[in-house]
């Protein structure tokens, strides 16, 4: 499937921080400002551990804290609290580890049995700070369904990687393309290079969401909701929507977001920050 091995000679590297998925254990006290979703080939975050300075992995000489990978699943392994995935994108393979809980509910455990050997994932996290492994601690894992989507991840990597090291910099609001008809074809929306200001809040829409959820994702890209570690409750959620929505939709619309990569959730079940903070 990958006819794209060579694009790890890139040489970019990846950066991110610790913690778990779903939970604050572990999580290292970022300035939410500096906190990015960076596409990576696995070969870039090799690269980067091999350059790594105490905790922090560089890319493209930025630091890098949420990543995102696709690859294909080698194998799995549970043991206590996680699920682990050993996968493999053509350029090198990487292990993950996502959080688990006995009170999973049996949803949670259908897709975890879809993340079988043969299968292609997406996964969105960060890197353990734990000596200099490379395990990658995941907030969100999904099934990839559709082929194109590896081919975009991996044009994704390069576009990020020249644009940093070519041009663009720093300029504030600038961000990459999202992708065509992201939720058909690609499951989300593209994610903010590393450097580049996250989208306003108001009007939030990459593409493919539905109305409510375009409506949540602005509250959740609010300036306090990025700036708190902890984001922003499923309660104020209602509350900041002034009636317009059910918990029963407000839950819905953040659990779709949630799968596609949009958010992550934080201190426990009810509390979620948006992958572009």
């Amino acid at each position: 499937m990958y006819g794209g091995g060579g694009f790890g000679e890139t040489g970019a590297s990846q950066q991110a921080g610790g913690g778990g998925g779903g939970g604050a254990s572990g999580k290292k006290n970022y300035d939410s400002k500096q906190q990015t979703l960076r596409a990576l080939t696995i070969k870039q975050l090799h690269d980067a551990n091999s350059t790594r300075q105490d905790d922090t992995l560089l890319l493209d000489g930025k630091e890098i804290t949420n990543v995102t990978l696709v690859g294909k699943v080698l194998s799995t392994s549970e043991s206590g609290l996680t699920f682990g995935l050993k996968i493999d994108d053509g350029t090198g393979k990487a292990d993950v580890k996502i959080w688990i809980s006995e009170d999973d509910s049996e949803l949670e455990k259908q897709r975890r049995a879809e993340w079988r050997a043969g299968m292609y994932v997406r996964v969105h996290g960060h890197i353990s700070n734990f000596g200099r492994t490379q395990d990658v601690l995941a907030f969100n894992i999904r099934t990839v369904t559709d082929h194109n989507e590896v081919t975009y991840h991996f044009l994704q990597c390069i576009f990020q990687h020249v644009h940093l090291t070519k041009g663009g910099g720093d300029q504030a609001g600038a961000a990459a393309a999202p992708a065509p008809a992201a939720q058909g074809a690609y499951g989300g929306a593209a994610p903010a290079v590393a450097g580049y200001a996250a989208p306003a809040a108001a009007g939030y829409n990459p593409g493919g969401l539905t109305a409510i959820q375009s409506d949540l994702m602005t509250l959740f890209n609010a300036p306090d909701a990025q700036a708190s570690d902890a984001g922003i409750s499923i309660d104020a959620v209602l509350s900041r929507s002034g009636g317009r929505y059910s918990l029963v939709q407000v839950r819905e619309a953040v659990e779709a977001l949630q799968n596609e990569g949009h958010l992550y959730s934080t201190i426990d079940e009810h509390h979620f920050k948006s992958c572009n903070a």
